[in-house]
């Protein structure tokens, strides 16, 4: 549910933020061509924009957050149940294994873990998949930014000649 609260509150702000730059041009437009209702609607509607992208983009980045917080948090815990029910060889001395046993001797090496190999994961891993559900909106909002920054270019250029 973080996820796509997270989602809709970063497209929410991706096309708020546009829309805010859109009521700027018209603002400039009415106060060059002499209508102030105009601009002044226009800049009501910029105010809301900014009011409701700040709102949303605190309550979007809260809920990031916490989608990062339960993912590591379940991460430890999954890390932590495996490494108790393994058995911990760190500091025992193994004897001497026979040439004929060392397939099976390597076997046993690879079933255990240290403490220092859990802490490890713990620490690197975890943290790093869990900064992925961080960032997940913007793997949707960051191309729609470019398309909707490309319209915008197009549309209002300098060079109107282009598209007319």
């Amino acid at each position: 549910m973080d996820l796509i609260i997270g989602l809709s509150v970063e497209l929410w702000s991706t096309v708020v933020g546009f829309v805010s730059t859109y009521a700027i041009k018209r603002i400039l437009d009415g106060l060059s061509f002499g209508d102030r209702a105009l601009s002044f609607k226009f800049a009501i509607l910029h105010f809301l924009c900014n009011m409701s992208f700040a709102q949303l983009d605190l309550c979007g980045k809260w809920h990031s957050r916490r989608c990062y917080e339960r993912t590591r948090g379940q991460l430890f815990n999954i890390l932590h149940d495996k490494a108790l029910r393994r058995k911990d060889m760190s500091g025992v001395v193994l004897s001497k294994p026979n040439p004929s046993d060392s397939d099976e001797a390597d076997k046993n090496d690879q079933s255990h873990a240290n403490i220092g190999k859990i802490s490890n994961l713990m620490a690197g891993d975890s943290y790093q998949v869990a900064e992925q559900f961080w960032h997940s909106a913007a793997v949707v909002t960051s191309p729609l930014r470019l398309v909707i920054s490309l319209a915008f270019l197009y549309k209002y250029s300098v060079l109107p000649p282009l598209h007319s």
